[in-house]
């Protein structure tokens, strides 16, 4: 079975959607909880450099 042009643009249509929601909303997450993430890092290493490190893996 193949799939037509026109199914193949919607499907890639629909994927691009999907991937700047996802974008969005992580955005949104971290405008949310950012600076606890951030506290929290600072609390448990007690380090400003490490908890700022951590804070940029997880954004």
């Amino acid at each position: 079975m193949t799939v037509s042009t026109k199914e193949e643009s919607k499907e890639e249509n629909l994927a691009a959607h999907s991937s700047l929601l996802a974008e969005v909303d992580l955005e949104n997450l971290m405008n949310l909880y950012g600076s606890s993430v951030l506290k929290f890092a600072y609390a448990y290493f007690k380090d400003k450099s490490t908890a700022e490190d951590i804070f940029q893996e997880v954004s």
